[in-house]
C-alpha cells in the first residue's frame, strides 16, 4: 500500500524544523551571552586581585599593596622557559583542551566521590578559574561544576596566551605572594628572566605545597623529584638571600610620604613625585654626615627637596628624607623628623623682613640693633640680644638680614606690629601654631616659633616663585595636607613679587654675610642662582638650612628627637654641611639648572651708607629712615629695675650729646656720662637739649 504524504506533511515539518533552528539559535545566544558574563565576572575578579603600584616619578617601584585576599600579586608574563616548564608540570595539552580536559575531570571526579580525596585534574585554566572565584579552600563537588562551566566561558573568549599570563600572575607561591614574577624577586632576589632552570624548578614546586618555601627540606624533595619529570637535574642548593630584602614589601622612601596620603585617589598604578633614587642618595648622604666626628652630637635629621613648578603649575615633592635609616631599631630612627614641629631658628626672618618691605622698609633702612627693653604678656622685661652679645648700632635691613641679627628683627617685627603679622601667617600662608600668637609674641623673631621641615620648605617657595605659594602634589591633582596648615587649593599670592625679588637678591648676597659666614663655608657653593638662610635654635637643640634655586627649595634640618643639645653645631657648620652635599648633588642631576633669580624690578639706590638697591619710584631718604626709632635715650630703659651695690656706676647713654639730670639736679653734658646712686629708691632720669629743651624722661629702680 502506497502511503502518500497530506498536502500539509512538508509544511508541518518545514516548520518544525525551524522552530528547532531557531531553539538552538536561542539556546547557542543563551549560552553565548551567559558564557560572555561569566568571562567578565573572571576578567573583573582578576583585575580586583590586582595589587595596587606605587610607583616614582621614574616609574621605579615603591611599593605593592596587598590586595583583598591580603596578598600581593605580581603581573607579568616571564620567559618562555617558565612558561614551558609550568606547561609540562601542570597541563600538558593546555594549548589543545577547550579549558576542561574530560578524563582528568571523571579521574577526580571518581575519586572524590569514592575516597573523599582530591587528586589533581585541573586544567591551567581551571586552576585559575578556581583561584578567581576563590574556591581555594572549599573544594566541593559543586564548585567543581560551576569551575567547568567558567573555565569553557573564558577560553571562548580569552587568548591561550592572555590565560597563561593570568594563570602566572595569580598563582600562590606562599607568604602571601601571587604571580611568579613576584615569587621570583622574594625568594631569589631577581626575576624570572635571570632564573636558572633549577631555581624555576624549586619555585614552581611550590605551587603543590606553598608552605615548604625554597631552602626547605620539602621543598628540596619536591624539586628534585620534578626535575626528574621536567629533565632538569641542576638543582643546585638554595642561597638565601638577606631576610630583610625579603621583609621591605615598600622602599625606605614610603617610611616617610606613606602618612601624607593613602594613595586611595589611584586605580591600580599610583605614580608619585618622589624620585626613589634621590632619596635613596641623600638619606645616604645624612646617615654618613651623621657617622662622622663632627656630628657625634646629633641623632636625627631631615631633608625636603620640592620641584618648582611655573605659572599655574603646583610645586612637585621631590624627596623626603626623615631618618637616616628606617628599618634602625636605634631610639629615634624610627619617627618621621620631616614631619615633627621643630623651633625654627632665624629661618622665619626673611617673611618678618618681607613684610617689613611690604610696608614700605628696603634694604637700605636704618634699623637700631641697639639694647631695647620689652614688655612681655607675663610682665617682665625682655631684652633681646644678638648671638654674639654685641650691639652694632645703625644698621641696614640688609645687612641685618644677611648676618641674621636678633635685635634688627624684633624691630622689623615691632615695626610689621605682631598682631598684623599674626594675622598674615594665620590668615594668609594659612599656619596653624602649637600655641596661641600670643605665646609666641617676640619670640617669632627669635627662633622661638615651632614648625615642620616639609612645612618651612612649602613656606619657602614664596621666594623663587615670585611671591607665590602653590599646592604642593605628592600625586598629581591631588594637594598634599601638611601638618600644622590649611591645604592650600590653588595658587594664590602671598608677597608681592617685587617683595621677593627684594629678598632673594639679599639672601643670595654673600659677601654680605661675611661677618657672621666668615669668606669660606658651607654655604659657599660651585654656582650663583641661589638663596639661603640658616637657623639655630637655643642652647644648639636645632640646626637648619633653607635654600632655594629659581628651580628648587631644599631644608636641611638636624638635632635630636629626645631633644638633646648639640655641641655647638650652629645652621651653617651642621646642617649647613648636608645642605651643601644635597644642593651640589641637586646641580649634577640637572634639577638645578642656570636660570637666575627674576631682578628686573630691582633697580640701583645711593644712600648716606652708600650704593644699595631698592624699587623704582621709592623715595630714598623716607625709605631709609622709615624703620629707625624714636628712642633718643639708649641705656637705661624706662621702668628698669637695677640690683644697688655701694660705689656701683650707671651708664646713661643717647643717640647723641644731650644734658642729663636725676630728680631735676643736673648731672652732666654728653652722649654717655656715667651716675653712682646715693642707694636703693627711685629715680626720674631726664635728658635734655643744650638749650634747654626735654628731649626725654624716664623712671628706674633700685633696689636691694
Amino acid at each position: 500500500m502506497e502511503i502518500q504524504a497530506t498536502p500539509g506533511f512538508f509544511q508541518r515539518v518545514k516548520k518544525r524544523r525551524n522552530g528547532l533552528f531557531v531553539a538552538l539559535l536561542a539556546i547557542l545566544l543563551i549560552v553565548l551571552v551567559s558564557a560572555g558574563e561569566m568571562n567578565t565576572t573572571l576578567h573583573a575578579a582578576y583585575e580586583g586581585e590586582i595589587s595596587k603600584q606605587v610607583l616614582d616619578q621614574n616609574g621605579d617601584l615603591l611599593q605593592r599593596l596587598p590586595n583583598q585576599k591580603g596578598h600581593f600579586m605580581t603581573i607579568g608574563s616571564s620567559t618562555e622557559r617558565v612558561r614551558e616548564l609550568i606547561i609540562r608540570k601542570e597541563d600538558r595539552f593546555f594549548y589543545k583542551h577547550p579549558g576542561i580536559n574530560p578524563g582528568s575531570i571523571i579521574r577526580s571526579l571518581f575519586h572524590t566521590l569514592m575516597y573523599g580525596d582530591h587528586t589533581g585534574g585541573s586544567t591551567i585554566t581551571q586552576q585559575l578559574v578556581k583561584n578567581l572565584l576563590g574556591h581555594e579552600n572549599e573544594r566541593s563537588v559543586a564548585n567543581k561544576f560551576a569551575e567547568v562551566f567558567y573555565a569553557l566561558a573564558i577560553e571562548l573568549y580569552t587568548p591561550k596566551e592572555e590565560i597563561l599570563t593570568m594563570y602566572l600572575s595569580s598563582a600562590y607561591f606562599g607568604n602571601q605572594i601571587e604571580g611568579i614574577e613576584g615569587g621570583a624577586q622574594y625568594y631569589f632576589g631577581k626575576s624570572t628572566a635571570l632564573l636558572t632552570d633549577g631555581e624555576i624548578v624549586r619555585l614552581i614546586a611550590l605551587l603543590s605545597a606553598p608552605s615548604f618555601q625554597p631552602g626547605s627540606a620539602g621543598n628540596t624533595v619536591r624539586a628534585t623529584n620534578l626535575g626528574r619529570r621536567l629533565n632538569v637535574t641542576d638543582i643546585a642548593a638554595y642561597t638565601s638571600i638577606p631576610r630583610s630584602l625579603r621583609e621591605q614589601r615598600k622602599d625606605p622612601a614610603l617610611f616617610e610620604i606613606a602618612s601624607l596620603s593613602a594613595f586611595t585617589e589611584c586605580g591600580n598604578t599610583c605614580t608619585l613625585s618622589i624620585d626613589r633614587e634621590l632619596t635613596a642618595t641623600i638619606r645616604a648622604i645624612v646617615s654618613n654626615r651623621l657617622g662622622t666626628k663632627q656630628f657625634a652630637s646629633v641623632g636625627n635629621a631631615a631633608v625636603v627637596v620640592i620641584k618648582l613648578g611655573s605659572e599655574e603649575e603646583s610645586n612637585k615633592l621631590l624627596a623626603l628624607v626623615g631618618t637616616p635609616d628606617p628599618y634602625s631599631a636605634i631610639d629615634g630612627n624610627q619617627i618621621n623628623m620631616a614631619l615633627a614641629p621643630r623651633p625654627i631658628g632665624s629661618t622665619w626672618k626673611p617673611f618678618i623682613y618681607g613684610e617689613a618691605i611690604e610696608a614700605g622698609a628696603r634694604p637700605y633702612s636704618i634699623i637700631d640693633d641697639t639694647e631695647y627693653r620689652y614688655e612681655i604678656g607675663t610682665g617682665y622685661a625682655f631684652y633681646p640680644k644678638n648671638y654674639d652679645g654685641i650691639y652694632r648700632g645703625d644698621v641696614t635691613l640688609h645687612y641685618a638680614l644677611s648676618n641674621s641679627l636678633n635685635v634688627p628683627a624684633v624691630r622689623a617685627l615691632q615695626f610689621d606690629g605682631i598682631d598684623r603679622f599674626g594675622s598674615f601667617m594665620k590668615n594668609t600662608l594659612g599656619f596653624i601654631p602649637r600655641q596661641s600668637f600670643d605665646t609666641y609674641q617676640l619670640s617669632v623673631a627669635l627662633g622661638g616659633l615651632e614648625m615642620n621641615p616639609l612645612l618651612l620648605a612649602h613656606y619657602f617657595t614664596v621666594f623663587p616663585r615670585n611671591g607665590v605659594l602653590a599646592p604642593l602634589e605628592l600625586i598629581k591633582g591631588i594637594p598634599v595636607e601638611i601638618p600644622m596648615s590649611t591645604s592650600v587649593g590653588s595658587v594664590k599670592q602671598i608677597l608681592r613679587a617685587t617683595t621677593t625679588a627684594l629678598i632673594n637678591k639679599m639672601l643670595s648676597d654673600r659677601l654680605m654675610g661675611v661677618e657672621q659666614f666668615g669668606l669660606e663655608s658651607n654655604l659657599d657653593l660651585p654656582f650663583t642662582n641661589y638663596a639661603v638662610k640658616t637657623g639655630t635654635s637655643y642652647d644648639y637643640h636645632d640646626s637648619w638650612t633653607v635654600g632655594y634655586t629659581p628651580d628648587t627649595v631644599v631644608v636641611v634640618w638636624i638635632g635630636n628627637s629626645d631633644n638633646k643639645p648639640m655641641d655647638l653645631l650652629t645652621g651653617s657648620r651642621g646642617a649647613g654641611r648636608i645642605w651643601s652635599d644635597v644642593m651640589t648633588l641637586l646641580k649634577a642631576r640637572g634639577d638645578i639648572t642656570q636660570q637666575p633669580f627674576d631682578a628686573n624690578a630691582i633697580v640701583d639706590a645711593e644712600t648716606q651708607e652708600g650704593r644699595s638697591f631698592g624699587l623704582p619710584g621709592d623715595d630714598v631718604e623716607y625709605s631709609r629712615l622709615i624703620m629707625r626709632g624714636n628712642e633718643v635715650i639708649l641705656e637705661p630703659h624706662d621702668r628698669d629695675v637695677l640690683l644697688y651695690q655701694p660705689g656701683m656706676s650707671i651708664p646713661l647713654r643717647a643717640k647723641r650729646a644731650l644734658s642729663w639730670s636725676i630728680d631735676g639736679k643736673v648731672l652732666g653734658e654728653g652722649e654717655k656720662v656715667f651716675w653712682s646712686p646715693d642707694g636703693p629708691g627711685e629715680y626720674v632720669v631726664s635728658a635734655r637739649e643744650s638749650e634747654g629743651s626735654l628731649v626725654d624722661t624716664l623712671r628706674i629702680r633700685v633696689t636691694n
